[in-house]
């Protein structure tokens, strides 16, 4: 027979079939059946059972302070995880009311334990106006429930979506489609919207979130009524999700981002994944651009940074902002220590200002949030002659929060409101009372003893405690004439009578509920003080947004100032068309190596497409990435590793680097490359910088070389970007002689004893040989093979210079085979067998 609580389990499991139910009983969560089987195994707990003979069901659990630390592994199942908590106290006899007090996803995570603080974590909504890929518009919102944050934007490319989304890698993501998107974006949790969007519903949900009347505010006014209704959909079908996973209004989630891209630099991911800007071709994220620059202070101003980077800014002035700023603190040494300090205290008041959002704040995170509003106003103290964090109603407001709460909340509370002393003293008089009661309940009975021998005139008088009749006033045989009327007898002893008063009885009812009284009284006062700190939220989120921005420029300086950068200098297009580097360092190899040797860079009308040939191991890629990084960094706002940069902003980066392995995903590895080639040449303008290593390697010797000519003509001519383009296709050098815009670059090589020595500098002309043999020798290739590899290259090239002198002098030479226009080949006989 099924027990009433395995009723009241079965109902919510019924309503969450897809989910993994957490049900609490005391101090654990459980799971029964498949759900138990499933979490034992991937928790590798003890899987028990509950119940006699055939109605005994499988069972396991978990202690409930420790779920943030299982959540990583339970999520890791593609299940949603449900709460279901007790909503009141245990009494016996009486079956404990559950509820579904929260669905936790992917996306919806708010335990800073399971969030990394320099990364946020986002929840996109995708809503497809039509099934069709070719003509679909996708109206994006994304947010981040831990800091607050939305932003919306729309996209009629399926190539630029997927670059999006790898951008801001949401760990979730709901959607009006599950099989377009899942083919675009297959990292993340990925569910259908719950029911069909209807525009009705979506607004109504908005305007109850945003507290507005109409939504005006929301998008910009150019945006087309289709793409207005798309975007609708998906921001109404995210806060309604947010709100059902959360069981509770979101208010944190109050500013609506619209991205507009045309401010920002375009660069895709596999630009940031070949130039190594968040995690090395190891794997590894110190030596990578933003493990280098990142020496924020603050959480927030690591996720700003990273935001930063995937939106490099194209607008002159924009960027200029940034540098003035940085230039600044850059001269002034003494106040960007003092703001780095100041930093240094400031905690992530944008994820402590989410949890007042969604009502999970502690007192102990709600003190801190205090103390880290109280430095950001020393912060703009430091900071006002540079950079205005706070306007005269911002100071107003903050000053209004931190009033509430050194009034509201004592000095140093538990992070549990059951362990008592949240509410500060002469806050709340009836707390006050009861935690007199509770802290001084023998200094009460004594004054009340010593008032009474007063009145009595009974010097022996006693107030005395046992558990059967609780508290009473003892009186001796011979005083027990001077006894009051009010004095109501409780118990006969041989040399005493004992009594009790209305007022002794009162106080120990108050002496033994006390506790539990105040323990309710000051939940419901913090519980007010959360509701009435959220109305603070706009602006101390703001705040926070202005502290992350003052951390990034901070740290610019402070990266300028370690690492000898400069501020780059915007050339003014109609005055100059050049751009030029000087002794440019490549940001993350020069922290690795002993010593980096720096190296110019220059384009004009007249070197506008280098080709740069020489040897592995010399250089080539890392010199190609640096030019790329320089700029990407001078883009958003960074001082830059050089002596000089003057630039006109790019409105495009592209890279071609490296064959990655996409044999698993079907396909080769040259149909990858000529596909990222293919997006460089079709979206590439004059104001791009392109960046190619290597094409064409990836086919035969021939078609290589065919291949990468004429994308070097295209390039040149067409499309006449700003190119870098790295080959051991010395055949490509001749492209010089032919076109204005193009000139060679290679490597300095010294040769002294046969003994090569790569100089790792750039310097104008070709590579007169490839030195694969040296490399070989200095990668520890057996001696004997190098000596063999030497023979035999001496007699490859022995075989071309005469090649080279049939081409020039044909009539010196009668055969017709010579002659046909086929390549020349070497016998096999003409190498001899080794010995």
């Amino acid at each position: 027979m099924m027990t009433p609580m395995q009723d009241q389990y079965n109902k919510i499991k019924a309503e969450y079939s897809d989910s993994i139910v957490l049900f609490r009983l005391g101090d654990f969560y459980e799971v029964f059946d498949e759900d138990a089987k499933l979490v034992s195994k991937v928790l590798g707990i003890t899987l028990t059972s509950r119940g006699k003979d055939e109605n005994r069901r499988p069972m396991a659990g978990i202690p409930c302070h420790a779920l943030s630390n299982y959540l990583p592994k339970l999520l890791g199942t593609n299940a949603k995880i449900v709460i279901a908590d007790q909503t009141e106290e245990a009494q016996p006899g009486k079956l404990v009311d559950r509820k579904v007090t929260k669905i936790i996803t992917p996306g919806t995570i708010i335990d800073a334990t399971n969030l990394k603080d320099a990364e946020n974590n986002f929840i996109a909504s995708i809503y497809q106006t039509d099934n069709d890929k070719s003509s679909s518009i996708f109206c994006v919102a994304y947010a981040d429930i831990s800091t607050g944050e939305i932003n919306i934007f729309d996209t009629q490319d399926v190539k630029s979506l997927k670059q999006e989304l790898e951008k801001i890698s949401p760990a979730e993501i709901i959607t009006s489609n599950v099989n377009t998107i899942s083919t675009v974006f297959n990292k993340a949790f990925i569910s259908e919207f719950r029911s069909k969007p209807e525009i009705e519903k979506c607004k109504q949900i908005l305007k109850e979130h945003f507290k507005v009347e109409n939504l005006n505010f929301l998008l910009p006014n150019n945006l087309t009524d289709q793409i207005k209704q798309g975007i609708t959909f998906s921001l109404g079908e995210l806060i309604s999700y947010l709100n059902d996973t959360q069981k509770i209004l979101n208010k944190h989630l109050n500013k609506v981002t619209y991205i507009d891209f045309s401010p920002y630099l375009q660069i895709d991911f596999s630009t940031i994944r070949n130039l190594e800007i968040f995690i090395s071709n190891s794997g590894d994220e110190k030596n990578t651009l933003y493990g280098v620059i990142n020496e924020c202070r603050t959480a927030m101003g690591k996720r700003l940074l990273r935001q930063w980077i995937l939106k490099p800014l194209k607008d002159g002035n924009l960027i200029c902002e940034r540098n003035k700023i940085v230039d600044k603190l850059f001269k002034n040494n003494i106040i960007l220590d003092e703001c780095r300090k100041i930093l240094d205290r400031i905690g992530d008041i944008e994820r402590l200002s989410a949890k007042i959002g969604n009502a999970t704040i502690n007192p102990k995170e709600m003190v801190s949030l205090k103390k880290f509003i109280i430095e950001t106003k020393n912060l703009n103290s430091e900071l006002r002659a540079i950079y205005k964090i706070y306007n005269e109603e911002d100071e107003e407001e903050i000053n209004s929060f931190v009033k509430l709460l050194e009034t509201t909340l004592a000095e140093d509370p538990p992070a549990l409101v059951s362990q008592g002393d949240v509410i500060a003293e002469g806050y709340n008089s009836e707390v006050d009372r009861l935690r007199s009661l509770t802290q001084n309940s023998k200094k009460t009975l004594a004054e009340i003893q010593q008032k009474e021998i007063e009145l009595t005139k009974i010097s022996s008088l006693k107030i005395g405690f046992n558990q059967v009749y609780g508290y009473y006033i003892e009186v001796s045989k011979s005083n027990v004439s001077k006894v009051p009327d009010r004095y109501i007898r409780k118990q006969s002893l041989a040399n005493a009578e004992r009594y009790v008063t209305q007022e002794l009885k009162m106080l120990e009812e108050e002496i033994l509920t006390a506790g539990s009284k105040l323990v309710e009284l000051e939940s419901s006062l913090y519980k007010d003080l959360v509701v009435k700190s959220s109305d603070y939220l706009k602006t101390i989120l703001t705040i926070a947004r202005r502290i992350a921005e003052v951390d990034v420029l901070a740290n610019f300086a402070h990266i300028a100032r370690k690492y000898h950068y400069v501020q780059p200098q915007i050339s003014d297009e109609n005055n100059s068309n050049e751009d030029l580097i000087l002794s440019g360092r490549h940001p993350v190899v020069e922290r690795i190596v002993d010593k980096f040797i720096p190296n110019d860079t220059k384009f004009n009308d007249q070197e506008r497409v280098h080709i740069i040939t020489g040897p592995n191991m010399s250089g080539k890629s890392t010199y190609i990435r640096q030019v790329a990084l320089i700029y990407l960094l001078a883009q958003i706002g960074s001082f830059v590793p050089a002596k000089k940069f003057v630039f006109t902003p790019l409105e495009k980066l592209f890279t071609r680097i490296g064959t990655a392995d996409y044999l698993s995903k079907g396909e080769s590895t040259f149909m990858v490359e000529m596909i990222e080639t293919a997006n460089i040449l079709n979206n590439a303008n004059n104001k791009s910088l392109i960046i190619l290593d290597e094409v064409g390697r990836g086919t035969s010797t021939y078609d290589g070389v065919a291949i990468a000519w004429s994308i070097i003509e295209y390039v040149s001519k067409e499309i006449k970007a700003k190119t870098l383009f790295a080959t051991h296709y010395h055949e490509l050098v001749e492209l010089e002689k032919h076109i204005p815009s193009i000139v060679n670059y290679t490597i300095e090589v010294e040769e002294e004893n046969n003994e090569i020595r790569f100089r790792h500098k750039i310097i104008r002309g070709s590579a007169s040989r490839s030195y694969g043999v040296h490399v070989a020798k200095m990668a520890g290739v057996p001696a004997k093979v190098v000596k063999r590899a030497n023979e035999i290259l001496n007699l490859f090239e022995s075989h071309q210079r005469t090649k080279n002198e049939i081409t020039k002098s044909p009539d010196r030479f009668s055969s017709k085979k010579v002659l046909s226009g086929k390549p020349a080949q070497i016998s096999p006989d003409a190498i001899e067998l080794w010995s």
